[in-house]
């Protein structure tokens, strides 16, 4: 199933690349602060990462855009209470594909979805005893909508932030689900 996903995900942005007025293409990263939050409001502390990945801009306007990217991305979680800290560091490949609404030229706004792929996880606790890990399987696929903003100067650098908002469930057996902060330097190649 999830293979049928990142299939259509492809193809529909290589369709949009192809009816696409402009396009380019570069390399961003930067930090992550995410966690996770439940239906019913707890939210974890943050786990502090990054992400890198590549990304293509294709203009149908002067006021629309079509980024599709590439990432990798450090997400997961710490939690700390009177007998430890709990860390779950989870890392994913993300395929966001954002729409980009440029409001005056090189301010952006954007929103879209994002499907994810878990390529690793290790649970780690620390304590007063030292320490242990612990392996726990997550759900392998993720998927949630991207939120974010910034700024494109001519020389086709850019900064952005953007909060990902993750539907899926971290767990079969619990309703967690990843967030993402992300602050975000690109530049055109």
């Amino acid at each position: 199933m999830k293979n049928i996903v990142l299939l259509g995900a492809f193809l529909i942005a290589s369709t949009i690349s192809l009816s696409a007025q402009e396009s380019s293409f570069g390399i961003k990263g930067g930090f992550n602060a995410a966690f996770v939050e439940t239906d019913s409001g707890f939210k974890t502390e943050s786990r502090n990462g990054f992400h890198i990945g590549i990304y293509g801009e294709n203009r149908l306007s002067d006021t629309f855009a079509i980024q599709p990217e590439l990432m990798y991305s450090q997400q997961g979680f710490t939690e700390t209470n009177g007998s430890g800290e709990r860390e779950q560091k989870l890392d994913y490949i993300n395929l966001p594909i954002m729409l980009k609404a440029y409001l005056v030229p090189g301010l952006y706004i954007e929103a879209g979805p994002q499907i994810g792929l878990a390529i690793n996880d290790k649970e780690e606790f620390r304590n007063f005893l030292g320490e242990s890990s612990v392996t726990r399987d997550p759900e392998s696929f993720d998927y949630g909508v991207g939120l974010g903003a910034g700024f494109k100067l001519v020389n086709g650098a850019s900064i952005g932030v953007r909060y990902n908002i993750g539907l899926g469930d971290l767990y079969e057996d619990d309703n967690f689900n990843n967030r993402v902060f992300q602050i975000s330097l690109g530049l055109e190649l």
